[in-house]
């Protein structure tokens, strides 16, 4: 659903996106929903704890939801500070469970903070110290995360409280905002975008496809993995043939061996077709973001694989306010500044690669 008059603030630095969730639980005054992948056994996961328990504490509704994979560290003796303070806290898609029931390959990657219904917080950044902590840090995974107003915030509400329904089997009651009605001239225009095995027509990678084939001047890709299904391989690789400049920047080596193995003939591939590669090097980089010409940004929790979107659970903004646009771009530019081109490699050389990856690839 498109709304209109929301105000978007990027959260690039991991201090900076901590900073903003701990003065949004501290002063919220009615209630706090996060859902999240992973939540540290860390320095940044007993600070949101201990955040979580003290306002559940002041009779706040807290509702806390975990990916039973994602935060698999996490044991019920960490979350008692906020169980007992009165906070309510559920895995999705737990590991054991009866057979038949449950999928365990399904997992819920969205990144949910809202609070008081009127603010939230999402992207890639989960709740750990690998993404966000009290001080700045070069080995801190560069990510991308935003902060949000506006009639967004309700719909995002929506899409929390069927996670939270699925998980627990109980209802959550929440009161709902005002909603406002979109004009042309309206500024803060965004569509919130779901995809998952609870969402029809696999919506966010349709919408990636529809602004792939609409594009006229560029298309940049920021991603930590890329193994694309074939039908956004080919639409990558139909756009360089239009004249569109198509860059996409990953990391030069990435946490997961296997991923990097799998994407050299997907990267290949389109870096054939002319497409730009760019390898970026400081450090580990997790955001997920696309600009498509100065018309349409999209940020949110799903990489640019076949997991993320056509089995995980994940969510995304897509922003056309073009203050918002300027500023990805201005951020995006940053990061080719730290990238090398990568070298296209002899076409022989991916063979067993390619067919190995294209085995794998939907398992990643």
């Amino acid at each position: 659903m498109i709304s209109a008059h929301n105000h978007i603030t990027f959260l690039p630095e991991g201090e900076k996106a901590f900073q903003a969730i701990l003065d949004l639980i501290q002063n919220a005054r009615h209630c706090v929903y996060i859902a999240t992948f992973i939540l540290g056994k860390d320095e940044t996961g007993t600070a949101m704890v201990r955040a979580l328990a003290k306002k559940a504490s002041q009779g706040l509704k807290i509702c806390l939801l975990l990916d039973a994979l994602g935060s698999v560290r996490i044991s019920k003796k960490f979350l008692l500070p906020v169980i007992e303070s009165g906070g309510r806290v559920a895995f999705f898609m737990p590991m054991i469970h009866w057979p038949f029931r449950g999928r365990a390959n399904l997992r819920n990657h969205r990144k949910m903070i809202i609070c008081d219904n009127q603010r939230a917080i999402i992207g890639g950044m989960n709740l750990a110290s690998e993404y966000m902590g009290l001080q700045a840090s070069m080995k801190r995974w560069q990510d991308l995360s935003l902060l949000v107003q506006g009639p967004v915030v309700e719909h995002l509400i929506d899409i929390f409280r069927l996670d939270w329904e699925f998980a627990t089997k109980a209802t959550l009651n929440y009161n709902s905002t005002t909603s406002q009605v979109l004009r042309p001239d309206s500024s803060g225009v965004t569509q919130l975008v779901a995809n998952g095995p609870d969402v029809r027509n696999d919506s966010l990678r349709n919408a990636i496809l529809t602004a792939i084939f609409r594009a006229k001047q560029r298309i940049w890709v920021v991603t930590p993995y890329f193994v694309p299904d074939e039908l956004m391989s080919e639409a990558l690789c139909i756009a360089v043939c239009r004249n569109v400049e198509v860059s996409i920047i990953i990391l030069q080596k990435s946490n997961h061996r296997l991923a990097d193995l799998v994407r050299e003939g997907y990267l290949a591939r389109v870096q054939e077709a002319g497409a730009g590669i760019l390898l970026y090097e400081p450090r580990m980089l997790h955001a997920k973001a696309i600009l498509v010409d100065d018309t349409l940004a999209i940020v949110g929790s799903a990489n640019m694989d076949m997991r993320s979107l056509l089995l995980n659970y994940e969510i995304a903004l897509c922003i056309y306010d073009s203050d918002a646009i300027r500023q990805l771009e201005t951020w995006m530019l940053q990061l080719k500044e730290d990238c090398l081109a990568r070298k296209l490699q002899p076409k022989s050389s991916f063979g067993l690669i390619e067919g190995m990856g294209r085995l794998f690839a939907p398992l990643l």
